[in-house]
């Protein structure tokens, strides 16, 4: 393959080697090329990992045998997102009458999708990456803007913060129209238009554990501008909370569906939480665990209104939540409660 004896002799590549003829097919609807590829000779695709066994030096090269590790990159196939479509070995490239197999191009086709999804998260707001940009930099970059229709330079430059986001009105030396940028994306809540950076804080925020008190002063030390208590209780209240509760019921559903399709009993354990301990909790909610599967069955919260006495809500929970699940003709073989 790669002749090198001395510094003068010039160094063949596939010179004794016959032409290499791949033909691909039956790859309509997997890849968006053409049907067939025909590669005469392969030493004018450069570089070429052959290329690079051979380095050029002035010290005499002794020759090495191939291994048959070598790979054959095919670099149009661009759109062939797999290693297994993309390279194949040696003794393969060689064989002129290969063609790929239908679970080549099945593997193609599921790539291609999954790529396809990949790049739709990429594109998703909540996917995006984020910077911490210091404000003094971002302006010092915004007033090097000039007018669109005389190129004259920023004259004042007002800045609108609404909690992590923040809107640039830029005004040029003329009475031309005035230039106005967002640092985030805006979205619909309803009839009301905020910040995707405020929802997303809003519901990192709940959705991790920690309490708005913690996140606010972890801010403050930073000097990182936060959104309003107010604001965050609103967006838990007439967004996240509704989405947690859609993907429950979803969820949910979906496991019952499965245990009655199983025709599996369950083994239920059952246990009330109160939000204080004592005689004067307000809140009591009762879970009901699929203890094989580790999987929630169902929940119920009572307030204490509905009972009179703290000590009766968790009683009460257990009673609904059960009641729930024999209405849906769920089979339930042990039930342990305390």
């Amino acid at each position: 393959m790669c002749d090198a004896q001395c510094q003068t002799d010039p160094v063949r590549i596939f010179e004794d080697s016959p032409d290499i003829k791949i033909h691909v097919s039956k790859i309509a609807n997997a890849v968006g090329t053409q049907l067939d590829h025909c590669y005469e000779n392969l030493s004018d695709h450069q570089p070429h990992s052959l290329m690079e066994s051979c380095p050029s030096t002035s010290t005499p090269v002794k020759n090495k045998p191939v291994s048959q590790e070598l790979t054959l990159n095919i670099s149009p196939l661009k759109d062939m997102n797999t290693s297994d479509a993309s390279s194949r070995t040696l003794d393969q490239a060689q064989d002129r009458t290969w063609v790929l197999s239908e679970s080549d191009v099945e593997s193609d086709s599921d790539s291609d999708k999954d790529d396809v999804r990949m790049k739709s998260d990429k594109d998703s707001v909540v996917y995006q990456e984020k910077l911490m940009v210091f404000s003094d930099k971002l302006e010092q970059l915004l007033m090097k803007i000039v007018c669109t229709c005389c190129s004259s330079p920023v004259n004042t430059l007002t800045r609108n913060m609404a909690g992590t986001g923040a809107t640039y009105t830029l005004e040029f030396i003329r009475d031309h129209p005035s230039f106005v940028w967002s640092t985030q994306p805006i979205v619909c809540t309803g009839k009301k238009q905020v910040y995707a950076g405020n929802v997303m804080m809003a519901s990192a925020i709940l959705f991790s554990g920690l309490t708005y008190t913690v996140v606010k002063k972890f801010s403050k030390l930073l000097h990182l501008p936060c959104i309003g208590e107010t604001l965050y209780y609103e967006l838990q209240c007439n967004i996240l909370l509704p989405v947690v509760n859609e993907k429950w019921e979803a969820d949910k559903k979906n496991l019952h569906r499965d245990v009655i399709s199983n025709g599996k009993s369950l083994t239920l354990a059952g246990d009330g939480r109160c939000d204080s301990p004592g005689f004067s909790a307000k809140y009591c909610t009762y879970t009901m665990m699929d203890s094989p599967s580790n999987c929630i069955i169902d929940f119920e919260q009572v307030q204490v209104t509905q009972t009179g006495t703290s000590q009766s809500m968790e009683k009460l929970g257990f009673k609904t939540v059960l009641d729930r699940l024999i209405a849906k003709k769920l089979p339930i073989s042990i039930i342990v409660a305390d």
